[in-house]
């Protein structure tokens, strides 16, 4: 069975048989974040979910936290994906950390301890990768609950993650 999703700008997608449709979050000046979320998620049906992919760079937080000049002269923070943020059912991200490649899940574990040892994101799982360029991680973690994005962010970022991708469930 064929189905398609509409992104917000009139493009369809078409899903295919695949469960989950990832949007790929490559400039995100062209492309809001919460937008998408809101405009795909009430297309989904379960267990379909939406997952989100992005860099973990600043340009994201700039993006979406973006400040705007008010007629009274203050300057206003826009935070649409705070309230979208209980929705999040894991993150994954790519762990930018040196490692051999010989080094198993353990190790990988221990150098995110080293590299944030009170971080709060509930590890789930690490993937190990042989790439051309070399080994590679990928964790997949829960984040609390009452983070906002910007922290789930630069809690990334102190990770050492490049980039992540946001999966939520329909």
């Amino acid at each position: 069975m064929r189905t398609s999703v509409t992104l917000p700008n009139g493009v369809e997608i078409e899903r295919g048989n695949a469960v989950d449709v990832t949007v790929d979050v490559l400039d995100v000046e062209d492309l809001a974040f919460a937008h998408v979320c809101r405009s795909l998620r009430p297309q989904l049906q379960p267990p379909a979910g939406l997952i989100v992919a992005m860099p973990a760079g600043d340009d994201v937080l700039g993006y979406v936290y973006r400040e705007e000049q008010r007629e009274d002269g203050r300057r206003d923070e826009l935070d649409d994906t705070d309230s979208l943020f209980v929705d999040i059912h894991e993150l994954t991200f790519e762990f930018d950390a040196p490692r051999d490649a010989g080094m198993h899940e353990d190790g990988v574990r221990a150098l995110l301890a080293r590299a944030r040892p009170e971080t709060a994101l509930k590890i789930e799982g690490v993937e190990l990768l042989d790439l051309r360029d070399g080994p590679m991680s990928l964790i997949t973690c829960r984040p609390p609950r009452a983070w906002t994005f910007r922290q789930l962010v630069l809690e990334v970022q102190l990770l050492r993650g490049s980039y992540m991708a946001l999966h939520y469930k329909s």
